[in-house]
């Protein structure tokens, strides 16, 4: 079975997105298994890890303090994604102090006018509650079959377009997804 898939081999502009056809898709390993990708959405996270400036402020960063300055009483920052951590500019010490600085915000939320932090992973959460994780997915692929919640897809196009797609992205000026379809060609 061919096997169509984007390689970045190194940062840049949408110039270094290849599209790559395999005679076949590679036999998954111990412990892995095989799924089948009908679309992908794509985004401007997308293009910041494509440039390597993602992200630009990592947990524990400049900004992360100010956003929680900025919240209203009773308001939760919610800081994410482990990747966040693992390649922000920030450093492991930063991130760690971000870790601290969300438990102690939780931990004494009454000093903060009830403002408090938690951290969450995707990745962290189908590990430790499965069962919920199941759950949660279940719902919102619900949501999404009974048309209950709407994304925003303006645009779909074959994989083969993924330069053009970060391209227009990195120009700005719409907003949602652009979702890539396998089986068109680009």
């Amino acid at each position: 079975m061919p096997w169509q898939h984007i390689r970045v081999a190194r940062f840049g502009g949408p110039e270094v997105l290849e599209f790559v056809e395999e005679a076949a898709v590679p036999e998954p390993g111990a412990g892995e298994v095989r799924i089948k990708v009908l679309a992908a959405g794509t985004g401007f996270t997308d293009t910041m890890i494509r440039r390597g400036r993602y992200p630009d402020d990592a947990i524990g960063g400049a900004h992360f303090a100010r956003s929680f300055a900025c919240l209203a009483s009773g308001g939760l920052l919610i800081g994410y994604g482990s990747q966040t951590m693992a390649v922000g500019g920030e450093g492991l010490a930063q991130a760690g102090l971000g870790l601290a600085r969300l438990k102690l915000w939780r931990a004494l939320r009454l000093l903060f006018r009830n403002r408090s932090g938690v951290f969450y992973s995707i990745t962290a959460r189908r590990r430790t509650h499965p069962y919920e994780f199941a759950s949660d997915m279940a719902t919102l692929f619900g949501l999404l079959h009974e048309r209950a919640i709407h994304p925003v897809v303006i645009d779909r196009l074959g994989l083969g377009d993924a330069r053009e797609v970060h391209a227009r992205i990195d120009a700005g000026g719409f907003g949602g997804k652009i979702v890539l379809l396998p089986w068109r060609d680009g």
